[in-house]
């Protein structure tokens, strides 16, 4: 029962990830994958049913690279996440990582296990960056995610709002340093060894986990990637971009206590889990989600709660949503709107998503699922599309 329970929980999670969740057995034959995988290729179950090897969803040019690593993985070799470009039923491609992992049945790797990131905002947003320093500027003041440049020996001349904010620095303190100099000693030689590679334009382009140390002596982990920009005269320098990552392995870890399949599948930030009962109207909630909302524990946990966080030109979109789609139709809530955060008034981008629970009666009695921060996206999207209008005329 236990094994039951565990698998599916892990499936139901899975159902809710952002990302792709995908499984194979030893021909490469595609044997499950999350309905984020289906929204993302454009592929029916059906279609699955009927037979895809997984190397069908990767372009053409990268199936080499991606066949000899699953043969490596089968042969339970480490193989860390990689950069594919992926090819949709439509025949578009897109940029993506991919996670893989063997799995095993009574001692024996019977298939692989992955995760499929879609990383083509964030290849928009290098190119962007490449495009102008006007261009440049006006993403990195609009995200959230931490920016810095520097030069060939690691010395920071540029420090985002953003980083000065989570790391308690002020700019002065940062300026003119080593970024060498405030990450974690362990971790100084693996980044010392990715920063030149970057210098040298021999970086694969993954994002790089390390631990950095915040003012008040707090270690926070930080994941980056780095665009090697000395070149363009306007920055001349390493483009270094981070993000706060720290509260995604607090969660990974929690699941590696317990259940292997959800560490496997959990590689997401900025989110919050939520459980709402719909007889009683409450709801509780994960400490990040009452983070994102702004919230402590004395704010009401009720639908009147909830509505009262949603921004007021949304409410009425929300709650015909919520009554009319999802609790008498019966369907899952999937839906993007804004909040204020109750903490600072700010108004946020997110992305709720949740499954219905019936009685035996078909009646919707409880929902779980997520909530999502995605302001930085929207933001992210509104900066390029008005680029892209002023380049355009």
């Amino acid at each position: 029962n236990k094994i039951i329970a565990s698998e599916k929980k892990f499936r139901e999670m899975a159902e809710l990830l952002p990302q792709t969740l995908f499984e194979c057995d030893l021909t490469g034959k595609l044997t499950y994958a999350n309905q984020n995988g289906y929204a993302l290729f454009g592929y029916t179950r059906e279609d699955i049913e009927r037979g895809i090897n997984v190397l069908g969803f990767i372009h053409p040019d990268d199936r080499l690279k991606a066949d000899l690593n699953i043969k490596k993985i089968f042969n339970r070799e480490i193989v860390k996440g990689n950069e594919y470009r992926g090819i949709k039923k439509d025949g578009s491609s897109f940029s993506s990582i991919i996670y893989t992992t063997y799995f095993e049945e009574n001692g024996k790797v019977s298939g692989l296990r992955g995760i499929l990131v879609d990383i083509s905002n964030l290849r928009l947003a290098e190119e962007s960056v490449k495009a102008s320093e006007e261009k440049f500027s006006s993403i990195i003041q609009g995200l959230r995610d931490m920016i810095f440049i520097a030069d060939v020996k690691g010395r920071m001349s540029f420090i985002s709002p953003s980083s000065l904010e989570i790391l308690g620095y002020s700019e002065n303190e940062l300026l003119g340093k080593s970024a060498f100099d405030f990450i974690h000693p362990d971790d100084v030689p693996k980044m010392t060894g990715e920063f030149k590679k970057v210098i040298k334009l021999i970086n694969t382009g993954k994002p790089t986990l390390f631990r950095t140390r915040q003012k008040s002596g707090n270690y926070i982990y930080l994941e980056s990637i780095g665009v090697n920009l000395l070149s363009n005269k306007f920055v001349k320098g390493v483009v270094i971009i981070a993000r706060d990552v720290t509260e995604r392995i607090k969660y990974e870890n929690k699941l590696q206590e317990s259940e292997a399949k959800l560490r496997e599948s959990q590689r997401v930030a900025k989110l919050g889990h939520y459980d709402f009962d719909i007889q009683s109207g409450l709801w509780t909630a994960s400490q990040a989600l009452d983070e994102l909302f702004g919230i402590d524990g004395n704010y009401p946990h009720d639908y009147q709660g909830w509505i009262g966080l949603v921004f007021p030109d949304d409410r009425t979109n929300i709650i015909q949503y919520f009554s009319e789609y999802v609790i008498k139709s019966k369907n899952s809530f999937k839906k993007e709107y804004r909040i204020v955060r109750q903490s600072d008034k700010k108004v946020l981008w997110v992305y709720g998503l949740g499954n219905l629970e019936l009685d035996l009666n078909d009646n919707p009695v409880k929902m779980f699922g997520t909530i999502q921060d995605i302001t930085d996206r929207k933001i992210a999207q509104n900066v390029l599309f008005n680029s892209e209008q002023r380049f355009k005329y």
